[in-house]
């Protein structure tokens, strides 16, 4: 995956527009802007939590933790820890050649703990 290379997202249920992701050493950096232009920035740390503030899920500011891993060469997975909330999302991402795939998930739900996969291309 480039360093923060843009993917414009097809239509989904979360009304996400795009997602980049930017690395250096032992922290990411995930922007998500959603088609209304709201702008959330998450912090992840590769093997620790980093904190991050954003509107995601709710709509007021949450304090969430962030970590990331390589589950595979092309894989990542970002997990996003609600501190003040029992949620915890799980992002899976296939890295292709010029798209990804994302995939969703969440610990507890009152619908899917699964969701349908998001298709993002290179900007």
């Amino acid at each position: 995956m480039g360093n923060g290379i843009t993917y414009i997202l097809e239509d989904n249920q979360f009304s996400l527009a795009t997602i980049s992701i930017s690395f250096n050493d032992d922290e990411a950096e995930v922007t998500l802007i959603t088609k209304l232009g709201e702008k959330n920035v998450f912090r992840l740390g590769r093997g620790q939590w980093l904190e991050s503030f954003a509107l995601f899920l709710e709509p007021f500011m949450n304090r969430i933790m962030s970590s990331f891993t390589w589950s595979a060469e092309d894989q990542l997975q970002l997990s996003l820890l609600f501190v003040e909330m029992p949620f915890l999302i799980t992002l899976d991402i296939k890295i292709l050649e010029n798209m990804l795939i994302l995939k969703q998930r969440i610990n507890v739900n009152m619908g899917p703990l699964e969701f349908d996969d998001i298709i993002g291309r290179i900007q």
